[in-house]
Formats: C-alpha cells, structure tokens, sequence
C-alpha cells in the first residue's frame, strides 16, 4: 500500500521529482556555478531587490528547516546556513540604503517583496522537494546574485 501512494503521489507532481539530495545538489551546484559564471550582474534597483528577496527567502527557509541537511551538504558552500546569512544580510542593507537615497522611504522594496515572495516561497518549496527546473532557477539566480556591490 504504501508503493501505490508514493507512486500515485509521484505521478501527481506537476514537476520531474529527483529523490536523490545528492543528485539534486549536483543539479543545484552546477546551476549555482553557471550564474555565477554567466557575467550577469542586477543593474536596476528592481533587479537588485529580487537579489535580496531571493537571498531573504532562500535564509528563510534554511532557518525553517525547509532543505534537508544532505541537501544543503550537497550544494555548494555559498548557499550554506552561515554563508546565506551573510550575503543575506548584505543585499538587505545595499537595498535598503538605495530605497532610501532614491525615495525616502522603504514603500516600492516592501511591495516588491509583497509582489514576488509567494511564488519565489512555492518555488524554492519545489526546489528543495525534488523539482529540478525549480533548483535551477532558484541556485541560477543565487549565484547571479552571490556578490552584492559596493
């Protein structure tokens, strides 16, 4: 009984599920190592604050518990706890001091995370539960955004 339901589960998931932590690190590093090579960096302040958002909430959810820890072993060290809440906190602060330069106020990088931290949230969810697509576009942008300017 049990086969049949992680098999009719299985067959419901919107998503190819990789059951291996250490093959979807793999898939994550990899993912992670070409947006860190790609020469890609956020040139607007809309691009800078979804580094953060996707810093914020990739921290978020290794403080949750979210990844498994032979998850996070499998991934490269950049998106490890310590690390993350290290370029975390740096994209927060970078974004934060721009916001307030530009506007005086913190209003336009509140609703951009109000706007796009439910589907980064059921994305990095996807992620870490064996979506494939979904760990290389989340680990793609990580390393895109691994060093924060200034």
């Amino acid at each position: 009984m049990t086969v049949l339901f992680a098999a009719l589960i299985a067959a419901a998931l919107p998503f190819p599920a990789v059951q291996d932590a250490a093959a979807l690190g793999r898939a994550g590093t990899a993912a992670f190592d070409r947006g860190a090579g790609a020469g890609v960096t956020p040139q607007t302040i809309g691009e800078e604050t979804r580094c953060a958002l996707y810093w914020d909430q990739w921290r978020r959810a290794i403080s949750d518990g979210v990844p498994s820890a032979a998850l996070l072993a499998a991934l490269p060290a950049a998106v490890s706890e310590e690390a993350t809440g290290r370029t975390a906190s740096a994209w927060s602060s970078r974004v934060m001091d721009v916001h307030f330069e530009r506007n005086g106020n913190l209003d336009a990088m509140h609703g951009q995370f109000e706007r796009e931290a439910p589907a980064l949230l059921s994305g990095i969810d996807n992620a870490v539960f064996g979506d494939v697509k979904a760990m290389d576009g989340l680990m793609e942008m990580l390393g895109i955004c691994r060093n924060v300017p200034g």
